[in-house]
């Protein structure tokens, strides 16, 4: 399989699945083979090579959802379930004790409490979620993850994970995150731990032997991917896919697609759904001053 092959699939196929069986197919291949496919050498990339792979491939990150300006988040607190609730009480007692009541029996007290306890619902749930934001966001820029990435001209070298291109020689050692998908070239005792792709609690050994045939990706014992840790052992890498392109990359793509509700979303709705039933079956029956 060529280079431009490669590039074919990537661009007919954006799910992913025809570049797993390419990177199924670089698992088939010896050392000497995994650099010819990858265009890359034992000692690693050039400077203008790292270049040229990352203007091809793109850089090592995942795409990153835009914050929501300030204003629109404050409106879109007004969407919660239980302020909705207030909301919907607001209109029936605004309805029922200002609008429609007997000249002078109106009373706006009721609804005007109704008011203020959802806007400072609505406030403190702004206040939080901006407050949790901010310090996850301070918290990100002050850790940066580096990994040991061997070039022509450097050596190994420390350098940031979105750093890090496709034909990279990545040294690893046991507390390592694995910084891209790669083709395991040697390894000593070495046993990733892949929970966070597969849910297995146990480490997994990874060898560099070529695989007999093309076997789905997570089940080839000479591959490894971004986001997996290194729990023993030492292993010498070759980047393979990065950022969006990886397996995590592929996931966290259908996960956006798919749009499902957490557990707690669910929850939160069938509290409200709830609540609105008993609304529509107590208010009925009782008095109009009730409600």
């Amino acid at each position: 399989m060529t280079k431009a092959t490669k590039r074919t699939i990537r661009r007919t196929n954006p799910t992913g699945v025809m570049e797993q069986t390419w990177l199924s197919y670089i698992a088939t291949l010896d050392t000497p083979g995994v650099y010819d496919e990858l265009h890359t050498r034992r000692n690693g990339l050039s400077s203008a090579e790292v270049e040229a792979s990352r203007e091809e491939h793109g850089a090592n990150l995942m795409a990153q959802a835009e914050r929501v300006p300030a204003p629109l988040r404050f409106l879109q607190a007004f969407g919660d379930p239980f302020v909705l609730i207030l909301l919907a009480l607001g209109v029936v007692s605004l309805a029922t004790d200002v609008i429609f009541a007997a000249p002078g029996t109106k009373d706006p007290a009721t609804p005007l409490l109704i008011a203020a306890m959802a806007l400072v619902s609505v406030i403190l749930r702004f206040v939080q979620e901006t407050r949790g934001a901010d310090a996850a966001a301070a918290l990100a820029e002050s850790i940066e993850t580096t990994c040991c990435v061997e070039r022509t001209g450097t050596g190994r070298t420390e350098i940031p994970l979105d750093e890090v291109v496709v034909g990279d020689i990545v040294h690893l050692a046991a507390g390592d995150i694995v910084p891209a998908d790669l083709r395991i070239v040697a390894a000593r005792d070495l046993f990733v731990g892949q929970s966070a792709l597969t849910g297995e609690s146990d480490a997994i050994e990874k060898v560099p032997t070529p695989t007999d045939g093309l076997l789905p990706p997570l089940e080839a014992a000479n591959l490894a991917f971004l986001g997996t840790t290194v729990i023993s052992g030492t292993g010498i890498g070759v980047a393979t896919r990065v950022g969006e392109q990886t397996e995590l990359g592929n996931i966290a793509a259908r996960l956006d697609a798919s749009g499902k509700q957490t557990a707690y979303d669910r929850g939160i709705r069938d509290v409200s759904l709830l609540l609105v039933r008993l609304m529509v079956i107590v208010c009925p029956s009782s008095s109009s001053s009730t409600c």
